[in-house]
């Protein structure tokens, strides 16, 4: 009963993350898109901070990561490093423009 709690927390916290990844602006002018729809994310204003972003918004996956430490067995490891995988590619889909 315990494994399926941990599972269903270590799930749930790995949305949140997720999702936390997501709502990070790539750049703080993308609102902008939303008001006007002339504009494009090519024609957006300079964000001058817009590399620090990608990096913010990789500590929701350092903090997922220390859920490594409550892991026993080798299903959750797998199901953990599943998410875990997840959540990187959505922080790559997200800012692989950063990280050019």
């Amino acid at each position: 009963m315990w494994a399926a709690l941990r599972r269903i927390v270590m799930s749930l916290a790995g949305v949140m993350c997720a999702l936390i990844v997501w709502a990070v602006p790539v750049n703080k002018y993308e609102w902008m898109l939303a008001e006007d729809p002339e504009l494009t994310v090519k024609t957006l204003p300079i964000d001058h901070n817009a590399g620090m972003y990608g990096i913010w918004a990789i500590f929701p996956l350092l903090v997922y990561a220390l859920v490594s430490l409550f892991l026993k067995s080798k299903t959750e490891k797998i199901v953990f490093f599943s998410i875990q995988g997840l959540i990187l590619l959505c922080w790559l889909f997200r800012f692989h423009a950063s990280l050019v």
